[in-house]
Parts: C-alpha cells; structure tokens; sequence
C-alpha cells in the first residue's frame, strides 16, 4: 500500500497555499479563497466570531506570518505566509491579509 501521508516541507508546499490568490491569475481560486477559506474578522472587530472566547483566539488564530513553510515540534507544518501587502476587503472596510 502506497504512503500518501506529506512528511516533508516540499511535499506540503507541493498541495498547500497559505495566501491570498492573485485575482487575475487565478480568478476561481481567489473567489474560492476568499468567500469559504478565509474567516471573518476577529478581535475588537468581531468579539463574536466562533473562535473567539472570552475575547482570546481559539483554534490558534491569528497565524504569524512566516517566511517559509516549516514543521513544527509537534510534525504538523507551520504554513509560509508572507507578509506581501495583499489584502482583500471584506465589509465596511474591513481588510483581511495572509495571517
């Protein structure tokens, strides 16, 4: 039986994107991304938000912005996530970026 579990960084990067879709490259996968993938606001915009309590993060959100993609010591990956000024805007005018 053939192993299809990712072990490696290259093997994530090979299937997973931790970005903002360039609109007019990919305009089906940044529809995507940005109206089921990416979650709503959060903190002092969105107190209410389904991974907020008692006004802290839950489900370890926000994600940092990383450089590269890496494991962690717990072998799940830390995705890469520039901090590349993309951005979409949401509702009244709300931006919401790679974290």
């Amino acid at each position: 039986m053939q192993d299809l579990k990712l072990h490696t960084v290259k093997d994530y990067n090979s299937i997973v994107s931790a970005k903002i879709p360039d609109s007019d490259v990919h305009p089906l996968t940044y529809e995507t991304v940005i109206s089921i993938m990416m979650h709503s606001p959060c903190s002092v915009l969105n107190n209410l938000a389904s991974y907020m309590k008692d006004g802290i993060y839950q489900k370890h959100y926000l994600k940092s912005f990383q450089s590269t993609t890496q494991k962690n010591s717990d072998k799940y990956p830390i995705y890469c996530r520039r901090n590349n000024d993309s951005f979409v805007e949401v509702r009244n005018g709300i931006c919401l970026d790679n974290h």
